[in-house]
């Protein structure tokens, strides 16, 4: 009785803000602006800025800002975790920091998770379980029992672990809930915004490498083309592969079919100039599928625009390599050098781990036992680079096999043969694939989270699709 009363006391003060003629004025004022392509660049600009001239603390303060007025405000989800997604991408530089570091944003991401927390109470949550939220509480359940009968109450409670444990579990079931109740349906206008947000993170990391080589650029060619920054390879070569394949949804749409060409093209060229091998392998395999993809489904006007954006691409990075030949070839023989990056004996080390505690893992934490070459020092969680020998050494069979069912549905969702969900399988297919060399499926913010946000828009659109012709309140329930 008492939970009727306040989901009725929630609808009226709900239905009482959205009538009140000057709250509707300011809100569908802010929503227009959100909405907007100048919102999409002001947002990266900041997050570019904090980054490039390192006042990474007050960019941030500024796009929590933002992500809290959108939460409250804002009926697109999309502008708003756009703000949340830069956020966790400017603070690349602080790769090893500790926590102190980010003390004067505790106040802004308080008021954004009060925001984020205060549209539930203001427009309540509806949401029916299905399949996928089954399966990723038992995946919860299985991160929150990893290291059981192995790790001390201390070492489990540490503040990093702890972090990846909620982060990958609750708080991405909380996600889940989140985006399937207020992302009520996925129609063209929502897996655009989608695609324009996901574009917008990648010409985000783009604008990252430029502005950081334009300021390095001695340094960036005497030092065989390799930047120092912080993890540049690893985090944002995650991101990219994530973000690039949403580029040939808008060729294919034929919205601007040149300039996505171009972003998709030197999307694919940043990840080369990373030296990451792993992500330039991948994000090739990746971006030679969508190529073939989008030259099936498009025109013949868009299929030559798209061929000579390539083919001049194509011809200035030919020219490029052959002028600074003598500094990329060094570059090349130390990366073909170092064969493994000591990733063998961290595999092996994750198996002779899962042998220890095969059922529930060894956990998160980070012991110092772990040391291998240079990954030992300041690191706070144990990190086996691998999808598969990170959920067996850390989570053991339970983990494995909970990861696994979570992982077959959110494909599940993406198989479906629309436009928008091939694109989305491209953009999990490279994800999948890096990580099983790398860390991104234990990154919960922005990587996983990401992922759960397309698995929902993905399952979203199949209805929408499927269900074209039926009452939008309908399929909306």
């Amino acid at each position: 009785m008492l939970e009727v009363s306040i989901s009725k006391v929630k609808g009226i003060f709900a239905k009482g803000l959205c009538e009140n003629v000057y709250i509707k004025k300011i809100v569908d004022f802010l929503g227009k602006i959100y909405d907007s392509n100048y919102f999409f660049a002001v947002a990266v600009a900041i997050a570019v800025s904090g980054f490039t001239f390192r006042f990474e603390i007050i960019a941030m303060s500024i796009l929590l800002i933002l992500a809290s007025i959108g939460f409250l405000l804002i009926k697109n989800l999309t502008p708003t975790f756009l703000c949340v997604f830069l956020t966790c991408m400017v603070p690349l530089r602080f790769y090893g920091a500790t926590a102190e570091m980010f003390l004067p944003l505790i106040i802004f991401l308080g008021i954004a998770v009060i925001s984020m927390l205060s549209r539930m109470l203001i427009f309540p949550i509806k949401y029916r379980p299905n399949k996928l939220f089954y399966s990723q509480l038992i995946y919860s359940v299985a991160l929150i029992l990893g290291g059981l009968g192995y790790l001390t109450f201390k070492q489990y409670i540490s503040l990093v672990p702890i972090y990846t444990i909620l982060g990958l579990g609750v708080f991405q079931l909380f996600f889940l809930v989140y985006f399937s109740s207020y992302y009520k349906i996925a129609d063209d206008k929502v897996v655009s915004d989608f695609s324009r947000m996901m574009v917008a993170i990648g010409i985000n990391c783009l604008l990252f490498f430029l502005c950081e080589y334009l300021v390095n650029i001695p340094t960036f060619i005497t030092d065989g083309f390799y930047l120092p920054c912080l993890q540049w390879k690893n985090n944002v070569g995650n991101v990219l592969l994530l973000a690039m394949p949403f580029c040939f949804y808008f060729i294919i749409k034929n919205k601007k079919p040149i300039i996505n060409s171009i972003i998709v093209s030197l999307l694919l060229i940043v990840l080369f100039i990373s030296r990451s091998r792993g992500a330039t392998i991948f994000g090739l395999i990746v971006f030679i599928i969508g190529a073939i993809y989008t030259f099936a489904k498009v025109d013949k006007t868009t299929k030559k625009k798209f061929g000579i954006v390539l083919g001049v691409l194509l011809a200035i990075a030919i020219i490029l390599v052959i002028i600074y030949w003598e500094n990329i070839l060094p570059a090349i023989q130390k990366s073909l050098a170092d064969k493994s990056s000591g990733r063998f004996d961290i595999y092996k080390l994750g198996f002779n781990l899962f042998k220890e505690s095969p059922i529930f893992g060894i956990g998160f934490y980070y012991l110092k036992i772990y040391d291998i070459s240079s990954l030992g020092g300041n690191m706070t969680v144990c990190l086996f680079h691998s999808t598969f020998f990170q959920l067996i050494a850390s989570l053991g069979l339970f983990g494995l096999i909970s990861y696994s069912t979570v992982a077959f549905f959110k494909w599940q969702q993406a198989l479906q043969n629309h436009t928008f969900n091939r694109v989305a399988l491209f953009s999990l297919l490279g994800f999948a694939l890096y990580s099983m060399i790398n860390t991104g499926t234990v990154i919960p913010l922005p990587c996983m989270t990401i992922v759960t946000m397309i698995t929902v828009i993905c399952y979203k659109h199949n209805i929408y699709e499927n269900n074209k012709n039926v009452n939008y309140f309908e399929i909306s329930k």
